[in-house]
């Protein structure tokens, strides 16, 4: 399989949306329906086409022919903190390793924005992160579950 990765095109956010649903519905389950339903609620088809035009914002997505199979979104905002957002690979698509190179691509893309460190919060896949070289920065509770905030120096 030959995959595409870079920026998310203006023409391709609906397409995004309908992965971010898909994500929030396969993928986040472990939080509580409400919360899920918030989430693809901040995620709108205009909230995501706001995003793409804020310098701040950098979506990537990783497109096998003109279909989206994931996603990668983050950010620097005005500290030398960038943060991964969101990170979802459609489960058709897993196993050929989009993931790391969506994530490998988004910490490239925040260094070369100035980020010193590169934060983000996980669930269930802590040990994926570690593996590409995030250090765990501690713990907080997010509607009842239990996250992994994990920090990225950057080099």
């Amino acid at each position: 399989m030959e995959f595409e990765l870079g920026r998310i095109s203006l023409i391709d956010i609906p397409a995004l949306r309908e992965l971010f649903v898909k994500a929030a519905d396969e993928s986040f389950g472990y939080f509580p329906e409400r919360y899920r339903d918030e989430m693809v609620r901040q995620n709108s088809l205009s909230k995501l086409a706001a995003a793409w035009v804020k310098p701040e914002r950098i979506l990537l997505g990783c497109k096998l022919g003109d279909q989206l199979a994931g996603f990668a979104i983050g950010g620097l905002p005005e500290t030398a903190v960038g943060y991964i957002y969101w990170l979802y690979v459609d489960s058709p698509a897993r196993g050929s390793n989009l993931g790391l190179k969506l994530l490998a691509r988004m910490m490239r893309e925040l260094r070369l924005r100035g980020a010193e460190r590169i934060e983000l919060i996980t669930h269930d896949i802590a040990r994926y992160y570690i593996r590409q070289g995030f250090e765990p920065a501690g713990q907080l509770n997010l509607e009842g579950i239990m996250m992994q905030r994990l920090s990225f120096k950057v080099r």
